[in-house]
């Protein structure tokens, strides 16, 4: 059970955003969390330079060298995991990772709008953390744990895990 994360920016211009994420977690999670400020480094190895994307199960791998505890590293690099295109964030053991690349609407050629930013990046934030909780995909197209295929399912869903979702994480003593 997770009773503390910490939450890491792998560049600079993200602090901003890990503040909010942070009272997020805080409002839906119950979850004593911190922002920590490291000097970390995605791995080179991890870069593909075909797909011009970062592995993010080799990034998680990496990082699981140096961090025993829970965390959630927020980055701006693009990420995949083989067999996927691209993906919006990876848990793996105690790790997560989100990528705040494809959330930008800049990204799909639209007008920068902040407010659709922020939503998509608390709800990717929320699903990977609901992972390291012990959450599976949910089939509830508005539950934060449905798997988003493209950035329409995220824009759709909620920001918090529908009432069966928060039953498990209560059955388990976790909320």
């Amino acid at each position: 059970m997770i009773k503390f994360l910490k939450i890491v920016p792998l560049e600079n211009e993200l602090k901003d955003l890990c503040n909010i994420i942070s009272e997020k977690i805080k409002e839906i999670y119950l979850m004593e969390n911190k922002i920590e400020y490291v000097n970390i480094a995605i791995p080179d190895f991890s870069y593909n330079k075909n797909r011009k994307q970062y592995n993010a199960f080799l990034i998680l791998s990496s990082f699981s060298n140096i961090f025993s505890e829970y965390a959630l590293f927020i980055t701006n690099k693009d990420i995949y995991v083989p067999g996927m295109n691209f993906i919006f964030g990876l848990a793996w053991k105690k790790l997560a990772i989100i990528s705040i690349a494809r959330l930008l609407p800049t990204f799909y050629g639209e007008k920068m709008d902040y407010n659709i930013f922020i939503s998509r990046v608390i709800k990717e934030a929320i699903h990977e953390i609901g992972h390291l909780l012990g959450l599976s995909h949910c089939s509830n197209s508005k539950c934060v744990m449905h798997f988003s295929n493209s950035i329409y399912d995220t824009d759709y869903k909620n920001e918090k895990p529908c009432e069966k979702c928060f039953l498990i994480l209560k059955n388990k003593g976790i909320i």
